[in-house]
């Protein structure tokens, strides 16, 4: 019996409906730098000792906003519309980013 094969999206999205609005929320994981300070809260200390460096961060949410310069991600969406926890991550801070 040769059976057909469902063609599978391997892209998880999220599509969010609320009051006849049909909207798709990409998944994505995101690999980008945070800015980090170049002490422990030390207060002073001599000019010399300051170096420039960021931490990378990793990061996976659902994409709700974006603009040119930056996009946010949420961990948590509900079913009336709510998002939780988002974060905005500026596009010039962006190692890679994919879709899940």
């Amino acid at each position: 019996m040769n059976k057909k094969k469902k063609k599978v999206n391997k892209k998880s999205a999220l599509i969010f409906v609320q009051k006849g609005d049909k909207k798709r929320l990409k998944l994505l994981d995101v690999v980008w730098k945070d800015h980090a300070v170049s002490g422990k809260g030390d207060g002073w200390r001599d000019m010399n000792s300051v170096k420039v460096k960021y931490v990378p961060c990793y990061t996976v949410g659902y994409l709700v906003d974006e603009n040119s310069e930056a996009i946010a991600l949420a961990n948590t969406v509900s079913s009336d519309g709510g998002v939780g926890e988002v974060i905005t991550i500026l596009k010039s801070c962006i190692i890679k980013q994919k879709e899940l």
